[in-house]
């Protein structure tokens, strides 16, 4: 681990610093470590293999700097010489979301707050720091994210299951010809990239999926259960809840591609990424296509 991490922490002049590494099952794709100051303090580190998350972390966090409850920019380094980019940022106290934590009240927050980053209203869809690829169709954004995905998953796919998914994509998709957007969206917003301490929402991390899309992509990994009425009384608080039900499960269909399509890619579907490569998977098993 050290000398994974001895360039970084030479470049951000961090010598004296413990570096360790955060490892749970939420990460999947970037290394993130907490840097224990000798002061006490902590701060995160977290490194990108992929040079567009990188960038598009930054530009989420500088972006929303001072106008939401999202890490605090402190410094980073720039991809060069075989070194992944890395962001410097601030360490929330707290942990993660877990079941035990929720309550009407921290629901209610939680769903005010996700309101309020769905008021960060765009021009056109896609992503950001990608400009000139920007769409003004909120289907076509969608439906190349969706193709995209379904073609990362062909390989570990039947050609029944990969018409099913088409098919059910083909009958739907008018669904989001009337969707909530183009606005700022997480599109990970989920427990394990929330930060609570005490029943108090600390702040939300993990930038590098996020998108200028619509609000329902959102609320398609974040509708919970138990708690559903308070969540939705806290988003309504801030702004009027979409109209998310019919295209829920066209959400929910893409999300499971795009993390099946994920560990495909990076070779981690039977090893480190073998458990959520399953779940998904068994996801599209019980898909009802005939709806």
């Amino acid at each position: 681990m050290e000398n994974r991490i001895k360039k970084y922490r030479e470049e951000l002049n961090l010598k004296e610093a413990v570096f360790t590494l955060i490892d749970h099952d939420h990460t999947m794709i970037a290394l993130v470590y907490r840097v224990t100051q000798l002061d006490g303090t902590s701060l995160i580190l977290k490194i990108s293999s992929e040079e567009e998350d990188y960038r598009r972390e930054l530009y989420f966090l500088r972006y929303l700097e001072k106008k939401y409850p999202s890490p605090l920019l402190l410094d980073s380094i720039e991809p060069h010489s075989n070194i992944y980019g890395a962001i410097l940022m601030e360490c929330f106290e707290g942990d993660l979301l877990q079941e035990r934590d929720w309550s009407d009240s921290l629901a209610f927050e939680i769903g005010a707050n996700l309101a309020k980053l769905h008021t960060n209203r765009t021009a056109a869809y896609g992503d950001l720091i990608r400009e000139k690829t920007l769409l003004f169709s909120s289907r076509e954004y969608f439906e190349k994210k969706f193709k995209e995905e379904l073609s990362e998953c062909m390989s570990h796919f039947s050609v029944s299951l990969i018409e099913k998914i088409q098919s059910y994509f083909d009958a739907h998709s008018h669904y989001l010809d009337k969707v909530d957007g183009p606005c700022i969206v997480h599109r990970d917003f989920r427990p394990g990239n929330i930060i609570v301490n005490q029943g108090k929402l600390q702040g939300i991390i993990d930038w590098a999926s996020a998108r200028s899309g619509f609000a329902e992509q959102d609320l398609c990994t974040m509708i919970h259960p138990k708690y559903k009425k308070s969540l939705l009384e806290g988003y309504r608080s801030i702004r009027k809840v979409p109209k998310y039900e019919l295209v829920m499960p066209l959400l929910q269909l893409s999300r499971a591609l795009a993390v099946i399509g994920y560990a495909i890619k990076s070779n981690t579907w039977n090893s480190s990424n073998r458990d959520i490569y399953i779940r998904n998977c068994r996801f599209l098993e019980l898909f009802n296509f005939s709806l």
